[in-house]
C-alpha cells in the first residue's frame, strides 16, 4: 500500500493551503498493471477491489491451464463445462457486443489470435489456407450457454474464447461498483489504460499513436466517465517493412487495415467501451463513427495520415495538444 499526500500551496505563501489525502493500490492482473487511486482513507475498499479483480483474472486467464476459460477451450468439441456466473456474464456480454459491432469484435477470435501470435514469434506469415481454416472456427454465435445448469460449451474442436478484449472494461465496472458500495466518492481506476473516474473532474491524457509511452496527443476533462483506447501501436510486429497490428479483422482473418492507428471511446460502461473499441477500430473512421453515434458514445479517432477527429460531444471537454 502506498500513501501519498499532495499539498496545494497558495501563490503568496509557502505554507500548505490544503492537504489532499490519497490512497493508491497497484497490482498486476488481466495482463497489465492495475492502479486504483482514491482521495480518502478507505483501505478496505481498495483491498476488496484488488480481491475482485484477481478473482476475475484467475477465472479468465487463457495462460492459466486451470482457469475456467482454459477449461472451456480444452473441452471444445466435447462436453459442456461448469463455470461461474462471472464467466457466463462475460461470454454473454461478448455475444452482445459481437452482434452490436456486426462481428468486428468477436470473443471467439482466439484461433486467429494464436495464429498471428505464432507469426510474430517466427519468420513466416500465415498461409491463406490456414487463415481460412482458422476463420471457420470463429463465430461468437456458436458459444452454447446454459444459464440454468451453469455450463458453457464450444461445439467444434479447435474453437476457443478469449475475454481479453472485454475483461478490463468489465473489471473497471466492478471496481467502480465496489468503491461506491464502500462509500468512496472520488476515485480513478486505471486498468492498463482502461480508465474509469468519478467524483471531481479529472484530466485524462490520450496517447499519441507511435509517440511512445507518455506522449499525449489530447487531454480529456471528464467527470464520472470511462475512457478506453484501442490502437495499432499497442502491439504489433514488422515483416519486410510492413507493420502488422495485433487487432484482427475476423472477416479477412488478417490484421485490421482500417486506415486508423487508434481510437478512444468515452462513455460510462467499461464493458461496452472495451469491446466496441476493438470493433470501431476494425470498422474504420466512417463506419466506426456511425456505430459510436448509434450507441450514444463519444470518440477520438487517429488516422494513418496523422489526422485527429473527435465527435461533437467532446467539443468542450477535449484539448488537442
Amino acid at each position: 500500500m502506498l500513501w501519498i499526500v499532495i499539498y496545494e500551496t497558495s501563490e503568496i505563501s509557502n505554507l500548505p493551503r490544503e492537504v489532499i489525502f490519497m490512497m493508491i493500490r497497484s497490482f498486476p492482473a488481466l495482463g497489465t498493471m492495475n492502479t486504483i487511486t482514491i482521495r480518502e482513507r478507505n483501505p478496505e475498499a481498495l483491498e476488496q477491489v484488488k480481491k475482485r479483480i484477481l478473482e476475475l483474472h484467475d477465472r479468465w486467464s487463457v495462460f492459466r491451464p486451470d482457469s475456467e476459460i482454459s477449461r472451456i477451450n480444452q473441452a471444445a468439441g466435447g462436453k459442456p463445462v461448469a463455470v461461474s456466473r462471472d464467466t457466463i456474464r462475460i461470454l454473454r456480454e461478448g455475444q452482445k457486443y459481437g452482434a452490436l459491432s456486426g462481428g468486428t469484435y468477436d470473443i471467439t477470435a482466439q484461433p486467429l489470435t494464436d495464429l498471428w501470435r505464432q507469426a510474430a514469434d517466427g519468420n513466416n506469415l500465415p498461409g491463406k489456407a490456414e487463415i481460412r481454416r482458422r476463420r471457420r472456427l470463429v463465430d461468437y454465435r456458436q458459444i452454447m450457454i446454459d444459464e440454468t445448469r451453469g455450463t458453457v460449451q464450444l461445439p467444434r474442436t479447435g474453437q476457443a474464447v478469449d475475454p481479453g478484449g472485454i475483461a478490463k472494461g468489465f473489471a473497471a465496472d466492478e471496481a467502480k461498483r465496489i468503491l461506491m458500495e464502500y462509500g468512496v466518492t472520488n476515485a480513478v481506476i486505471n486498468l492498463g489504460g482502461t480508465v474509469s473516474a468519478f467524483g471531481k473532474t479529472k484530466k485524462i491524457g490520450i496517447q499519441k499513436p507511435y509517440g511512445g509511452r507518455g506522449s499525449v496527443a489530447a487531454i480529456l476533462q471528464g467527470t464520472d466517465c470511462t475512457v478506453v483506447t484501442s490502437g495499432a501501436y499497442e502491439k504489433y510486429f514488422t515483416r519486410r517493412g510492413v507493420r502488422y497490428p495485433h487487432i484482427l479483422n475476423v472477416t479477412t482473418g488478417r490484421p485490421a487495415e482500417s486506415g486508423l492507428t487508434g481510437v478512444t471511446l468515452v462513455g460510462s460502461l467499461g464493458t461496452e467501451l472495451d469491446a466496441l473499441a476493438t470493433g470501431v477500430f476494425v470498422l474504420g473512421l466512417e463506419a466506426g463513427a456511425d456505430l459510436v453515434r448509434k450507441q450514444g458514445l463519444e470518440a477520438v479517432f487517429f488516422t494513418e495520415n496523422g489526422e485527429l477527429y473527435a465527435t461533437a460531444g467532446l467539443k468542450d471537454q477535449l484539448t488537442i495538444l
